[in-house]
C-alpha cells in the first residue's frame, strides 16, 4: 500500500473510532472541553490531536513541543521545526517527508481557514525537503516585515538555515517610495555559515505625507529561478499638522551641524522635522571659549539635544565673542 493511502487510512480510523480509543490508558477524553481530545494528557482540539497522532507514529520526538490547546497550524509549524532540525542533523528528509504527508493528511480534514494555514507550513516542508537533499542554502528573515516611524524602521534578522554557506550578494530598495527607505549595507557581501547570522538596520526619511511604501530584496546565492528574498517596508509620511520647523542662529564663528534634517550653518539656517522627532545638534568652532546655547532641551559640552514638539528656535554662540 502507497504511504499516503496508508496514512489516510489510518487517519480516516483515528476520526471514526475516537481518539481515545488510540490513546489507551491516557485521561478520560471528557476532561476535555467539546471539541477537544486528550492526548498524552494535553487536550488538544480534535483535528490538532489527529494530526500529533500521525507524526507520533512514526517519530515522537518530533511532536515534544506541541503545546496545550495548539491549533493544528501552530503544531505543524512545530513539528516542521523539529523534522527540519532533525533532517539537518541526520543529513536525510526523512522526518521532513513524514511530517509533510500529515500535514496533507490534516489539511484536508481541518477548515478553510485552518487548512490555509496548514498549506503554508506545507510549502516550507516541500522547500526544506530540496534543500536537504540537494544539500542547498537557505535563508530566513525576522520580521518578515517592517513597519517604519521617522528615522528608523528598527532591526532585521538574516540567518542561514540551509545546509550550505548561504552568500549574501546585496541588499536593495524597489517600489514607489524606495528612497524613503535606506539600508544599511553591514549584511551585504557576506558569508554566513549555516545557523549564523547578521543584523541589520533601514532607516526611514519620508519625502511626503501619507503612507509609505517599498520593498527590501535581499539577493543571495539560492538556485534559480529565486529572484531575491523580500520584505515589506512601509510608513506614514508626516502632514503639514505634524511637522515643525527647527531654526539655527550661531555666531562667533561657530558652525552647527544636525544627526538629521541637513541642518549646517555657520550662520542661520533650519530644517522640517516630525513631530516628536529628537534632534542632536553638535557646534564646532576655531577660536578659544566654550559654546554657549540656547533654546536646548539638555546641554552636554558642544551638542545640544532638541525634541521637536513646535517650532523651535536654538542659539549657538561662543563665550568671550562679541
Amino acid at each position: 500500500m502507497h504511504r499516503a493511502t496508508h496514512w489516510a487510512a489510518v487517519l480516516a480510523t483515528l476520526i471514526g473510532a475516537g481518539l481515545c480509543s488510540a490513546c489507551g490508558g491516557q485521561a478520560d477524553a471528557k476532561a476535555c472541553a467539546e471539541g477537544s481530545d486528550d492526548y498524552n494528557g494535553k487536550c488538544l482540539p480534535h483535528i490538532t490531536a489527529l494530526f500529533v497522532q500521525c507524526v507520533d507514529a512514526k517519530e515522537k520526538d518530533l511532536t515534544q513541543g506541541v503545546e496545550l490547546g495548539a491549533t493544528v497550524p501552530a503544531a505543524a509549524d512545530t513539528t516542521f521545526k523539529a523534522a527540519y532540525t532533525r533532517s539537518r542533523k541526520e543529513n536525510s528528509a526523512a522526518a521532513l517527508e513524514f511530517v509533510r504527508t500529515c500535514l496533507t493528511l490534516a489539511r484536508e480534514q481541518a477548515s478553510a481557514q485552518e487548512a490555509a494555514a496548514v498549506r503554508v507550513v506545507e510549502k516550507k516542508t516541500a522547500m526544506a525537503i530540496v534543500v536537504v537533499k540537494r544539500k542547498l542554502p537557505a535563508i530566513e528573515v525576522d520580521p518578515p516585515s517592517l513597519r517604519c516611524e521617522a528615522g528608523s524602521c528598527g532591526e532585521l534578522t538574516i540567518k542561514s538555515v540551509g545546509v550550505a554557506r548561504l552568500q549574501v550578494t546585496r541588499i536593495n530598495v524597489t517600489g514607489p517610495d524606495r528612497d524613503d527607505f535606506r539600508p544599511s549595507d553591514v549584511c551585504a557581501n557576506l558569508s554566513l555559515e549555516p545557523d549564523t547570522s547578521c543584523r541589520m538596520t533601514v532607516g526611514f526619511e519620508p519625502s511626503g505625507d501619507g503612507e509609505r511604501n517599498a520593498t527590501l530584496v535581499i539577493h543571495q546565492n539560492l538556485p534559480k529561478p529565486d529572484t531575491g528574498t523580500r520584505v515589506a517596508l512601509s510608513g506614514t509620511g508626516g502632514t503639514g499638522a505634524d511637522k515643525f520647523t527647527l531654526s539655527v542662529e550661531a555666531a562667533g564663528g561657530v558652525r552647527v551641524t544636525s544627526d538629521s534634517g541637513g541642518i549646517d550653518c555657520g550662520d542661520t539656517c533650519e530644517g522640517t522635522f516630525p513631530t516628536d522627532t529628537d534632534v542632536t545638534l553638535t557646534a564646532a568652532h576655531d577660536g578659544a571659549g566654550q559654546i554657549l546655547w540656547d533654546g536646548c532641551d539638555t546641554v552636554e559640552g558642544d551638542t545640544c539635544q532638541v525634541r521637536v514638539t513646535a517650532d523651535k528656535r536654538v542659539g549657538a554662540g561662543l563665550s568671550g565673542s562679541n
